[in-house]
């Protein structure tokens, strides 16, 4: 036969339970004021070096999977240029010089979802790099475009060689043509290069570019943008792939540098943003 009345260790289980209860409810409450709080946390980025847009949308494309291409400024002013001659070198060749885009710095601060580990919007974020590079007085003046996925940084505004502050049009805005063939990626691009070195003047070059890129593709173009060209035939090869076409302002050549962008599915991200 059951008694009615509970004992003192019934009654002690009641009462951590209740506690237990209003405690989660307190914090289930906490969670819904603290809103903003609870569903972002604060990221930085800092680079510097010669190119710290480009050096910094790499490590955007690394920690995140966005696809960000890069054109570099054609640099001709003096002060946005430093002589890294190495000194014996200059004693055998006195009118030599080595030239890299003058350092600069980008410091910038951004917020990133806890749900998914990255930002709500890689436009926003980009925009921010763009914009703390014309504040920190780094040379040269870039803008983003963006064709679907592909974030394009772009160069729109340059010192001359005397000084001032001009408009430019970036090389891949060039029109070329190509003919409709099918042959590997790595070929057309290539010949992209061929072709803008052809309309330009100026030597463009294929630099770096991943080795296991078999498959034969068909691209052509008639009398369209570089730049519409190169997407195009990376996006043919259903890989994530995005290029850095930098300017080597010693010897005036442009080289083209093709980069695979890991997948922003693959991989963990633990509470402090470090994926595993």
């Amino acid at each position: 036969m059951f008694s009615s009345r509970a004992s003192p260790r019934n009654c002690h289980y009641i009462l951590v339970s209740l506690i237990i209860l209003l405690s989660a409810s307190t914090l289930e409450k906490a969670v819904a004021i603290g809103g903003q709080a609870e569903t972002s946390r604060p990221a930085k980025l800092f680079v510097d070096g010669p190119r710290p847009i480009a050096k910094a949308i790499e490590q955007l494309e690394d920690k995140y999977g966005w696809i960000i291409t890069y054109e570099d400024v054609r640099y001709s002013h003096e002060s946005d240029l430093v002589d890294v001659t190495h000194p014996e070198y200059r004693k055998a060749h006195p009118s030599a010089k080595a030239l890299l885009p003058r350092w600069g710095q980008i410091e910038i601060n951004y917020t990133v979802s806890t749900k998914t580990g990255s930002p709500d919007n890689p436009v926003e974020v980009i925009q921010k790099v763009l914009n703390n590079h014309v504040a920190k007085g780094n040379p040269g003046v870039l803008a983003l475009k963006q064709a679907g996925e592909v974030l394009h940084i772009v160069p729109v505004k340059v010192k001359n060689s005397r000084g001032q502050m001009v408009n430019i049009s970036a090389i891949l805005d060039v029109p070329i043509s190509l003919p409709e063939e099918e042959r590997p990626p790595m070929a057309i691009v290539e010949a992209i290069c061929q072709a803008l070195s052809r309309e330009t003047q100026t030597t463009v070059f294929k630099g770096t570019a991943p080795l296991n890129l078999h498959q034969r593709i068909r691209v052509g173009a008639a009398n369209e943008p570089a730049r519409d060209v190169l997407t195009r035939t990376l996006a043919n090869t259903k890989r994530r792939l995005s290029w850095k076409l930098y300017y080597d302002p010693t010897l005036k050549v442009y080289a083209l540098n093709i980069n695979p962008v890991r997948d922003p599915l693959q991989g963990k991200i633990d509470p402090t943003g470090r994926r595993y």
